[in-house]
């Protein structure tokens, strides 16, 4: 799937409702009235032009209206979301991940998450818009921080 395609179907998904993870216990798709896409259909998520690596911070007006954070699922990524959930939880972030190869790595990082939302998405305009190379980021209004 092309990747701007797939990041938008992503949104669209996640806003309408019609995104559907199986439950984990079963692995059984929810039963729903309208059509539903399951997370296998988003994954493999792989952004080439972003990888681990340092952040600097940058204070400018990101035009974004609601905190995001870009991340992976390697093991830089897993140790950042873990020191950094409770800020991320207290300005309301959403998660994008921009570099996850299936499910189970995607539910490691939801397991670390907590109550935080993540979302499977390339990340290659966001990285191209911000001027970013590495993640894993949290851009807010104000910035960009590591």
């Amino acid at each position: 799937m092309n990747g701007r395609l797939a990041m938008l179907l992503m949104v669209w998904a996640c806003l309408t409702g019609r995104l559907a993870v199986a439950d984990r216990a079963t692995g059984a798709a929810p039963r729903t009235g309208s059509p539903t896409w399951g997370l296998a259909d988003f994954l493999p998520v792989h952004t080439p032009s972003m990888q681990p690596g340092p952040v600097r911070a940058r204070r400018e007006r990101t035009g974004v209206t609601r905190p995001l954070f870009l991340l992976g699922a390697d093991q830089r990524s897993r140790t950042w979301l873990a020191a950094n959930r409770e800020r991320l939880q207290n300005v309301q972030a959403v998660g994008l991940v921009v570099e996850v190869a299936d499910r189970a790595a995607f539910e490691t990082l939801t397991a670390l998450a907590g109550e935080l939302s993540l979302v499977p998405v390339p990340g290659a305009v966001l990285a191209a818009h911000f001027s970013l190379r590495h993640y894993p980021v949290l851009i807010t209004p104000a910035g960009i921080s590591p």
